[in-house]
């Protein structure tokens, strides 16, 4: 199996992707989960992510991918794509479509739907109707709505209209060439959920397959056409969308690189997605590959911590279905992202993944108060109600 070395803060899903596309992952990765040792070679940078360039100097002489919120690190991928084969987008692509004037300027030449965004210089009226969002946020890190309570950021960032509707996710996959755009497919997205412990704004996972109607789905490929046609992303990426109450979708946020919803689209679609990724950038795929045996719909789910937390031993607390097989990899985990042991976990953030299946996305929604039920009882957690 060739080798391909994957960095990001939480790397577990990508090196999954990697397994199943024929590839043996190398990760550099910030908490360092059980789930993940178990099946890859993994360095644990606590540094992160500045110290992931030490990480890289020692790192096996093999491709390289991000994951996991590194487009906001911008010396990260400068060092990345010295003398390296890049399987991603590289920076100055980056910097264009993390920049959400841009992206403004971009879909509004095109007759494109998204919200109005204002830079930090040209503050709107504190009447909730805003949000403030940190221009190098992630995973809805920072936001919140722009009301006479609100603190302004110390970092940099920008305001971008409050949309009511349904949150969404598409993921696409574009040639070097940017020519015939790959639509793979749309999840829901799960956002600041108490149920899961999470803040407001907060992402919290993903269900999917999502079927649109054809006239939203037509204008979601025309966005993301556009961003690989016009900004030149390649390979895997995909962005966030708010569909309105007649029914328009609107642009939120493009994120360049393997997203978190990738997973749920391999189970449900069969997809080995990272083979045509790693070709896209000129590394030959191998010929082993193993799918997914597949599910018809798939909930993906980001359970944070109410409290302070120490992890226990893996064994202590999950099911021997759970835990733990040399091909884990292979089929849909009930539980994922699993903390090491003594692993510290403070209040608000992520301990786990769970994985809910259905035969339909609302059957996935209405199975995760049970699978939550267990997983917290197990883990000696009081949850929200």
């Amino acid at each position: 199996m060739p080798e391909i070395v994957i960095a990001g803060a939480s790397t577990r899903s990508a090196a999954f992707s990697a397994l199943r596309a024929g590839f043996r992952p190398y990760c550099l990765d910030l908490y360092g989960d059980a789930d993940l040792r178990a099946v890859a070679t993994v360095r644990t940078v606590s540094d992160y992510p500045q110290g992931l360039i030490a990480a890289l100097e020692d790192r096996p002489e093999a491709p390289i991918m991000y994951v996991g919120a590194l487009e906001n690190s911008g010396n990260v991928l400068d060092f990345m794509e010295m003398g390296r084969t890049l399987l991603g987008n590289p920076r100055e692509v980056v910097r264009l479509v993390r920049d959400p004037e841009y992206i403004a300027d971009t879909f509004q030449s095109f007759n494109l739907p998204l919200p109005e965004v204002r830079s930090m210089h040209d503050a709107p009226d504190r009447d909730g109707k805003w949000l403030v969002k940190p221009l190098q946020g992630a995973g809805g890190r920072g936001i919140a709505a722009w009301s006479a309570e609100t603190v302004a950021p110390d970092e940099p960032h920008y305001f971008q209209r409050h949309l009511e509707g349904g949150s969404y996710s598409a993921v696409f996959l574009a040639p070097a060439d940017q020519r015939d755009v790959r639509f793979v497919g749309v999840t829901r997205q799960i956002v600041g959920s108490a149920q899961l412990g999470a803040k407001p704004f907060s992402w919290c996972g993903s269900v999917g397959p999502e079927t649109l109607s054809v006239e939203v789905e037509h204008l979601v490929r025309r966005m993301g056409n556009i961003l690989s046609w016009k900004l030149g992303l390649a390979g895997l990426f995909g962005f966030d969308f708010v569909v309105d109450p007649e029914g328009v979708p609107h642009l939120i946020e493009v994120n360049p690189r393997y997203t978190g919803s990738v997973e749920v689209l391999e189970h449900t679609l069969k997809l080995t997605l990272l083979r045509d990724h790693c070709a896209v950038f000129g590394v030959e795929p191998p010929e082993f590959a193993a799918p997914s045996p597949g599910v018809t719909a798939l909930g993906k789910f980001v359970l944070y911590s109410p409290t302070a937390w120490t992890a226990p031993e893996p064994s202590e607390w999950l099911l021997p279905d759970e835990w733990m097989h040399d091909e884990i990899w292979r089929e849909v985990p009930s539980v994922a992202d699993i903390p090491p042991a003594g692993a510290q976990v403070r209040a608000g953030q992520p301990i786990c993944s769970l994985f809910v299946r259905g035969e339909s996305m609302s059957e996935c929604l209405d199975g995760l108060g049970a699978q939550l039920a267990s997983v917290s009882s197990r883990l000696g957690l009081e949850l929200p109600t």
